[in-house]
């Protein structure tokens, strides 16, 4: 297993300004840099299916996993004897909304989705975490 988590707390947002971006799966390539476009089937729910495409890659699916409203969700994205887990999370601190994303490899052929996909995606989450933040920020 390889995980790779980010952190940040924001004063004065609120988890449902957060929450808002986040079940808006359509809109996802406004914060989510890594894909042309997505596209959720039914609700923003556990079970539901997420279709989008990566920038540069073929048309691909994931599965949430886990959807706790204005708590945490959870997406996973199947490989070959493998899994990709998006775990996004948010707590209420004295110092603000804690916001966490964490990108999580399981699997016989973890090694190879890292090194494919999973370090490339890790990289770039503090930057999509401040694209989050400032669309969430916007929406009100």
């Amino acid at each position: 297993m390889w995980i790779k988590s980010h952190s940040i707390t924001v004063p004065g947002l609120k988890p449902d300004q957060i929450w808002k971006v986040w079940a808006d799966v359509n809109n996802r390539s406004q914060w989510d840099l890594d894909i042309e476009w997505a596209q959720l089937e039914g609700e923003f729910a556990k079970g539901s299916i997420i279709r989008f495409q990566p920038k540069g890659g073929p048309k691909l699916f994931m599965t949430i996993t886990e959807c706790v409203p204005n708590q945490c969700f959870v997406d996973c994205y199947k490989f070959p004897l493998a899994r990709l887990y998006g775990i996004h999370e948010m707590e209420e601190t004295n110092e603000g909304l804690k916001i966490t994303t964490s990108i999580k490899v399981v699997g016989i052929l973890g090694w190879l989705l890292r090194k494919i996909v999973a370090e490339k995606v890790a990289a770039e989450v503090p930057e999509q975490t401040a694209m989050l933040i400032k669309l969430a920020q916007k929406m009100g």
